[in-house]
C-alpha cells in the first residue's frame, strides 16, 4: 500500500493509493488516564489514540479532539520542529488510511522551510519506526511500519498533481514541458516554486522558490483577532477566532452577543494575498511573465484565489487543493520507484 502524508503547520493530510484520505489539525494534547472514553470520533476528525513503540506508551488526543482539550500549534520555528510529534502525526494518518494493515511505501512532504534542514533526519527516523497505533472506536490496532520512505518538498507535490496521475503516468504533457509556478498557501507558511525549462528539461529553479515566512493562513486568524478584539475591548484569542471561521460558520458568541466575522475574514483574506503578491512580484520580476500557469493550491488556496487572480493573469486554483500535495507525492513516488 502506497501512503501519502503531508505535514502542514495547521493541518495533517493523508491519502493511500486507492483514494482514501483523512485530515485533521497539527495539535497534539495528552490524555489523562482519568479521561472519559469514547466521547469523539464523531466527526471523522477527532482522535484519541494509544501509540506504542518499544517501551515507550503515550495517550494522546489528536486533530480537533487536541483543541478541544487545550493542545495548540507548536511549531513556531524551525528550532521547535519535534520529531516524536510528527511520528505521532504520521502514524495516526497512516493507520487511518490503512485499514488492513498492509505493508506501507510512505511518502511525506515537509514545509519549503522545514525540507533541506530536515529531510534525511526525518527519513532516517521513519524507516526505523516499529510502532502501533489503537482508535477509541476503531476495534483493530494498526502496525505502523515502512517498507520505504521518500520526502518531498511541499509545492513540488502540488506540482507534480498537475501533471502527473498517482500512478505516476503523465496527464498533462503541456504543462509538463513548460514553465509553471505554484503558490501553496499554508498555515504558517506560503512556499512557493518555478518548475523553469532548462537546456536538459523542466527544473526547479531555486533562485525563484522558497517560502513566505509570515504570509500563511495564521496572519488571517491574527488580522481578525486584532480587529474584533479593539471592537470589543477583549482579546479572543487566535484559537477561538480560527474554531469559529471553520467550525461555527463564522459566527463567534461573545457574552450573550453573536459576532458576524465574515466582514473580518474578508479584509484579512485581501489584506495577505496582497501581501503575498507584492512579494512574490518583487521575487519573480519579469519572470512571471513567462509562466504558462500559476498554481494555487494549499489549505488556503480556495480563500485566496479570488484576490490572487487578479494579481497574477495566469493565476488557476488548483482542483482539490487541500490534497494537491499528497496526490502530487504518490505520483512522484511512483516515478521513483519505478526507477
Amino acid at each position: 500500500m502506497r501512503i501519502a502524508v503531508d505535514i502542514g503547520f495547521g493541518f495533517v493530510k493523508a491519502m493511500n493509493e486507492k483514494g482514501k484520505k483523512v485530515i485533521f489539525p497539527s495539535v497534539l494534547a495528552k490524555r489523562p488516564e482519568t479521561s472519559l472514553r469514547g466521547i469523539v470520533g464523531g466527526a471523522g476528525d477527532d482522535y484519541s489514540i494509544t501509540y506504542k513503540e518499544g517501551n515507550t506508551t503515550l495517550n494522546m488526543f489528536v486533530g480537533d479532539a487536541g483543541i478541544t482539550n487545550g493542545g495548540n500549534r507548536k511549531w513556531e520555528d524551525k528550532d521547535q520542529f519535534n520529531i516524536d510529534e510528527l511520528k505521532i502525526f504520521i502514524a495516526t494518518a497512516v493507520g487511518l488510511v490503512n485499514e488492513n494493515n498492509e505493508n506501507v511505501d510512505l511518502c511525506v512532504g515537509l514545509p519549503m522551510s522545514y525540507y533541506l534542514l530536515k529531510k534525511d533526519e526525518l527519513i532516517k527516523i521513519l524507516n526505523s519506526v516499529s510502532a502501533e497505533v489503537t482508535y477509541e472506536g476503531i476495534k483493530d490496532a494498526r502496525s505502523i511500519k515502512f517498507d520505504s520512505v521518500f520526502c518531498f518538498p511541499q509545492g513540488a507535490g502540488a506540482y507534480y498533481s498537475a501533471i502527473c496521475n498517482i500512478d505516476g503516468s503523465i496527464k498533462d504533457y503541456n504543462l509538463a514541458t513548460t514553465s509553471v509556478g505554484v503558490i501553496d498557501i499554508g498555515y504558517r507558511t506560503v512556499d512557493f516554486i518555478v518548475m523553469g525549462k532548462g537546456r536538459k528539461g523542466i527544473t526547479m529553479l531555486d533562485a525563484l522558490s522558497g517560502s513566505l515566512e509570515e504570509d500563511g493562513m495564521i496572519r488571517a486568524y491574527q488580522l481578525m483577532d486584532r480587529a474584533v478584539s479593539e471592537k470589543i475591548g477583549r482579546e479572543i484569542g487566535i484559537i477561538e477566532i480560527e474554531k469559529a471561521v471553520l467550525w461555527f460558520g463564522c459566527k463567534l458568541d461573545y457574552r450573550r452577543e453573536t459576532i458576524n466575522l465574515i466582514p473580518y475574514v474578508e479584509a484579512a483574506y485581501k489584506d495577505i494575498a496582497e501581501s503575498i503578491a507584492a512579494k512574490l512580484k518583487q521575487k519573480w520580476g519579469s519572470e512571471a511573465d513567462l509562466l504558462s500557469a500559476i498554481l494555487i493550491t494549499g489549505g488556503g488556496g480556495q480563500e485566496l484565489f479570488p484576490y490572487l487572480k487578479e494579481k497574477f493573469i495566469s493565476a488557476e486554483l488548483q482542483e482539490n487543493a487541500s490534497f494537491a500535495n499528497c496526490e502530487g507525492y504518490l505520483g512522484a513516488q511512483m516515478r521513483k520507484m519505478k526507477r
